[in-house]
């Protein structure tokens, strides 16, 4: 009976256990530490170029301190995470990785030939000023309008507009009245008649 006793965990170090596996998956679910090439395959997330990681990673380490601007930064995540093109922008993205790059690596004067003529084109043609075009822009104004209320009914974008209201009260408080030892002491002072 003594050896059985001896063996099983006691309650204490179960939920001790419980607590160290969660807090495992915790770490794992926050840091997602990055796969290796064999397991990421093709369900792998788009993986954005170095200089742009390392440029998102230096503006988020700059505004840490910044409660605003941790904020917006993390409206900015959130909406690109509940973007309807965003599976259809990291599609796109993975294809031209790995169809595009290579040729535009091994012909890199063409490639800047092409993308010269591309845009000679481009200002050429002047599509802006063509009717089709105009009628496609005309209700982009109350699109935008429409996009920034849905914008607002995010947790992200609440928050922020609340520190900014909380921010402006605070610079538009009155001052602080002062202490109530100092207004006696100078009424009762007789060198300051």
């Amino acid at each position: 009976m003594s050896t059985e006793t001896a063996s099983a965990p006691s309650p204490r170090q179960l939920a001790l256990q419980r607590i160290g596996a969660s807090r495992i998956q915790l770490r794992q679910q926050l840091l997602q530490l990055p796969r290796s090439e064999d397991a990421a395959g093709a369900s792998a997330p788009l993986r954005l170029p170095r200089q742009l990681r390392l440029l998102w990673r230096g503006l988020r380490r700059q505004l840490r301190g910044s409660p605003l601007a941790g904020l917006a930064l993390l409206a900015v995540q959130n909406w690109w995470q509940h973007h309807p093109w965003r599976s259809t922008g990291e599609l796109v993205v993975r294809e031209l990785n790995t169809s595009l790059l290579p040729v535009v690596r091994r012909h890199p004067l063409a490639a800047a030939a092409v993308a010269g003529g591309l845009g000679l084109m481009l200002v050429k043609t002047r599509p802006w000023r063509w009717a089709l075009v105009r009628r496609q822009a005309r209700p982009l104004p109350g699109r935008v309008l429409n996009w920034v209320f849905r914008q607002l009914s995010q947790a992200p974008a609440q928050a922020l507009l609340s520190s900014l209201m909380m921010l402006l009260a605070g610079r538009m408080a009155p001052p602080a009245a002062p202490p109530a030892e100092a207004t006696n002491a100078a009424t009762t002072d007789p060198t300051r008649r």
